[in-house]
């Protein structure tokens, strides 16, 4: 359940102790591994966008359960109608994968049955796609879906939208290994270690805190107190992945917040989210709540501009 507490959203998670959620990885392990790299050099590669190697870690460690890759047509019509997966969990934005035409052109054999090996800039392999699905999506009716129909053309989720490439490439992803960051490595946790950590502490409870802003003193006393009234470790996780115009670069967020942990009095755990910020609104609460989810997490809250759509254009939403 959302709720507007001021500046906050509060999200209320199902009742529960330590609920099981299916959220591991999907790295290839042991003998695999050597296997899956070896069959990636026969494949044909595609060098992956920035926001694309956020979704791809998100869905690697387990952020995105129970996604295991990118959505076919079929899932990607089930969330933007009704913003649930084939299955009926509720789902509220398309993840997908976007390859411009030209591109796809290029690509042998780019259709279901195949596979495509997904590598960064550097041309380190990132995982192995499984093709199920490749398809055109209708950019005008995802927008009007996602942002709203009075969305404008410069609205800043529009624009990404439609610089992205004109075909979807849905299929299972294989992980060879994630992304590479060389900055706040030990703040950078999966939900799986992050439930470990909190489990080893004796933590009955957590409550998270979602931001990409740095955190002010009337927040800091505001999450403070949330925590404390319920008996419940603290976990601020920032967004660390694609912002949205006039965000800080995360490196100066991170150490903005940094400077603030031991003023708290429940000693907060702070963790980087490489999520690529859409600019969705409530669809992107929900978004956000997910990896939260996969932590077994009590309550979450959201700061507002986390959700706010961007102001540009006479018609953005506001």
């Amino acid at each position: 359940m959302l709720q507007s507490l001021g500046r906050h959203i509060s999200a209320t998670m199902p009742t529960g102790t330590w609920r099981t959620v299916s959220s591991g990885d999907l790295l290839a392990k042991g003998e695999a591994l050597p296997a899956l790299k070896k069959r990636a050099l026969e494949l044909p590669s595609l060098t992956l966008t920035p926001k694309q190697l956020c979704d791809v870690e998100l869905i690697l460690n387990g952020s995105f359960a129970p996604l295991d890759g990118f959505m076919t047509q079929e899932a990607y019509r089930k969330v933007l109608d009704s913003s649930r997966l084939p299955t009926g969990a509720l789902w509220p934005l398309p993840v997908t994968l976007d390859v411009a035409r030209a591109a796809a052109a290029k690509l042998p054999s780019l259709s279901a049955g195949q596979s495509l090996a997904l590598r960064d800039a550097e041309g380190d392999l990132i995982a192995v796609l499984e093709i199920q699905d490749v398809y055109e999506p209708n950019k005008a009716d995802e927008a009007a879906k996602i942002f709203g129909p009075a969305a404008s053309a410069n609205h800043p989720g529009v624009e990404l939208l439609h610089q992205g490439g004109e075909v979807y490439v849905g299929g299972k992803i294989i992980g060879a290994q994630y992304p590479v960051h060389y900055d706040f490595r030990k703040h950078r946790q999966t939900p799986t270690q992050l439930k470990d950590q909190f489990r080893a502490a004796g933590a009955k409870s957590v409550v998270a805190y979602q931001t990409r802003s740095p955190i002010h003193a009337e927040q800091l006393a505001f999450l403070d107190r949330a925590a404390a009234d319920v008996n419940a470790s603290l976990l601020v996780q920032s967004v660390a992945g694609i912002a949205t115009p006039g965000d800080l670069d995360h490196y100066t967020r991170a150490k903005a917040i940094l400077s603030v942990l031991p003023k708290f009095k429940t000693a907060p755990t702070l963790n980087m989210l490489p999520l690529a910020m859409r600019a969705a609104g409530k669809r992107e609460a929900l978004l956000h709540a997910q990896e939260p989810i996969h932590i077994d997490i009590s309550q979450m809250m959201v700061s507002r501009k986390s959700l706010e759509a961007a102001k540009r254009g006479p018609n953005a939403i506001k």
